[in-house]
């Protein structure tokens, strides 16, 4: 709960000073342990008073109880001591706040009635029945009552413009819950309060921009290749080296959606299509269907995603292959715009026997991904730079195809000038096979080493609409000569953005 520390602390100050001068003097004694911080052996001193029906030691009891965080047992404590004596009112506030931690928001507003109609101080009263009010969906009540307290206690104003913050997010009131997330950073800058009213400020401006939950993107284009490939895993069997060029036309539409978002937590999944057809080689046509659920988890200091995707393509409308991936990620910002990412991916491959790949099964297997990538955007977010590296190691049904990779890649996006943008990408793969390759005369293990790079360049046409052209360069150098080839694409392309 954020701001306990403060809370707990202005609670038992204002709390003890309402005890009975008329303690006996064992229940004295407790409490002399319980303020100098011993609330552990204070609890023993008060159990042994409660064998002279003390009152201000069972309420004692209970206060030690909460402050070692032992809610229920504090809660039983308070009830115990109401049963024997219903008229010990000052025991309503704490026994409220118990019901509060322990999720109990009815309870807890009974009891923080009762305690309102008696209690000296109003600051608790008020900020526990503003807290419990917003728990239990009553975002109209929450703000007045919260605000409300910080007027008798200023040490309550962070967590209470926080709350009274949400409650008008939630109500849709965007200026006033605005004016809250800000006062929240004023007042404690540099904290992970101030971080989460950054969250929710973004969140009122997406609203404000009116934002939507879904995202669609629609590309159509044209490439021309001069020597087509088929190598949707990084690894290409000879029978997918066309040597020949051709052009090409090109499909992609994908929609996700967000389906939850917090100030900790993200579910959100997408669908993407993709087709190209190629003009004169139509062996060569695929289509993809992709579909993605994530979930993340969201820290200050990391955020933690977990990814589920589902692939399936076909090859010239024949099954080609199916991916089961899972992949974690954990992000970690290292103040300013800069970010190292940490990932683990799993992939599990079934590939189809077709008329142009008979062996194709072979490949069918799993693989594990490893990786370490870092970035850092820079003028104003505008352009920014990243590299990274992956180790990889694949098992596959055909011993021909197990192996073991090493990748390095580097990018460079720059900032606009005249509204068009440059973005290159360079990679490089170091794949060592594990087996005799059965190709090979001499029974070689095969060694691929790829080189990729990307230049693309893109400018908005209209609103929502992009154009861009790209150039594609990838060379890879193999020890067999039927996997050895250089190509060239190019390509231009309409995107639409929503």
């Amino acid at each position: 709960m954020l701001g306990w520390r403060l809370v707990w602390a202005l609670s038992l100050n204002l709390m003890l000073a309402s005890l009975s001068p008329a303690q006996d003097a064992e229940s004295a004694r407790g409490h002399a342990v319980f303020v100098a911080g011993r609330s552990d052996k204070a609890l023993g001193v008060y159990r042994s008073a409660l064998t002279h029906q003390n009152l201000e030691a069972r309420y004692d009891l209970g206060l030690a109880y909460q402050q070692l965080g032992q809610h229920r047992k504090a809660a039983r404590t308070f009830e115990d001591l109401l049963s024997l004596h219903p008229d010990y009112a000052k025991a309503h506030l704490p026994l409220g706040v118990s019901y509060y931690r322990l999720k109990k928001y009815q309870r807890a507003h009974d009891q923080l009635e009762l305690a309102g109609a008696v209690e000296t101080d109003r600051a608790l009263v008020s900020y526990y029945k503003g807290l419990v009010a917003f728990y239990l969906g009553k975002y109209e009540e929450a703000p007045p009552k919260l605000l409300r307290a910080l007027t008798l206690a200023p040490e309550l104003e962070r967590t209470a413009r926080y709350y009274s913050g949400i409650a008008y997010y939630k109500r849709g009131l965007l200026e006033e819950a605005r004016e809250e997330f800000v006062a929240v950073k004023d007042l404690a800058p540099d904290t992970e309060l101030s971080r989460l009213a950054d969250d929710y400020l973004e969140r009122v401006e997406r609203k404000e921009r009116g934002i939507k939950p879904w995202s669609l993107v629609a590309t159509v284009g044209v490439q021309f290749d001069d020597n087509v490939v088929l190598a949707p895993t990084d690894a290409v069997l000879a029978a997918q080296i066309a040597r020949k060029a051709d052009t090409r036309y090109l499909g992609l539409l994908r929609g996700g959606y967000e389906f939850l978002r917090t100030d900790r937590w993200i579910f959100d999944g997408a669908y993407q299509f993709y087709q190209n057809l190629h003009q004169t080689l139509r062996e060569f046509d695929v289509q993809n269907h992709s579909a993605q659920l994530s979930t993340a988890h969201i820290r200050p200091w990391v955020q933690a995603r977990l990814r589920y995707g589902f692939d399936y393509a076909l090859l010239a409308e024949e099954p080609y292959f199916l991916v089961h991936t899972v992949n974690p990620t954990a992000t970690w910002p290292l103040g300013g715009a800069s970010s190292v990412q940490l990932q683990y991916r799993y992939q599990a491959k079934t590939f189809m026997d077709t008329l142009r790949i008979p062996t194709n099964s072979e490949r069918t297997g799993s693989s594990h991904l490893a990786g370490l990538s870092a970035s850092r955007a820079y003028a104003a977010g505008a352009g920014g730079f990243r590299g990274g590296y992956t180790y990889e190691t694949e098992t596959t049904d055909g011993p021909a195809w197990q192996s073991d990779a090493h990748q390095v890649t580097a990018g460079l996006d720059l900032p606009p000038l005249w509204t068009v943008r440059l973005s290159l990408t360079g990679e490089y793969l170091i794949r060592q096979y594990s087996n005799p390759d059965p190709l090979s005369p001499t029974g070689e293990r095969r060694r691929d080493d790829a080189l990729t790079g990307t230049a693309t360049l893109s400018r908005p046409v209209v609103k929502h609409l992009d154009i861009g052209i790209q150039y594609l360069y990838n060379r890879n150098r193999s020890d067999l000569a039927t996997f050895d080839f250089e190509r060239n694409v190019g390509s231009v392309f309409l995107t639409s953005r929503w």
